[in-house]
């Protein structure tokens, strides 16, 4: 039973997509470590973001937003900001799920895109001071009330 990922040599020859493909096609037998499977689904995620479906993107979204804030909230207090750098985290696993080969999992590799993006929004915030709050007259517009 072979569950390491693809090699480089393979990764090289067919890409990301033929790897993750030869990958999730070898037999496994049966799993009792769910997080095996659950690593899978991710690696799986990553190829079909990597082919910019949106619908996969969405999916991954999902499964680390709420894991994402945690784990930003961390470093950072304001919700704009928190908000901001999760925003940051996936606008780069989308740009860069193509190249993403596999030698981990891909939670290793959001998380560290995350630390490196919360630590430059902390030196930000040190630098420039907390973001300020939004003026009452957009808040209340952002709740359905005239701005006016």
């Amino acid at each position: 039973m072979n569950l390491s990922p693809p090699g480089p040599d393979l990764l090289l020859a067919g890409g990301l997509h033929t790897a993750m493909a030869s990958f999730m096609s070898s037999p496994s037998g049966s799993r009792v470590d769910s997080q095996a499977s659950d690593s899978d689904a991710e690696a799986a995620l990553i190829v079909r973001v990597a082919a910019r479906e949106q619908e996969a993107f969405a999916e991954l979204y999902g499964l680390y937003r709420r894991r994402l804030a945690r784990f930003v909230g961390r470093f950072l207090a304001s919700s704009q900001s928190i908000d901001e750098v999760i925003n940051d985290v996936m606008f780069v696993v989308w740009q860069d799920a193509s190249r993403f080969e596999l030698r981990s999992k891909v939670s290793t590799w959001i998380f560290g895109i995350a630390w490196h993006k919360a630590l430059k929004a902390l030196e930000r915030q040190k630098r420039e001071g907390p973001p300020l709050p939004a003026p009452p007259e957009i808040a209340r517009a952002d709740d359905g009330a005239s701005a006016l």
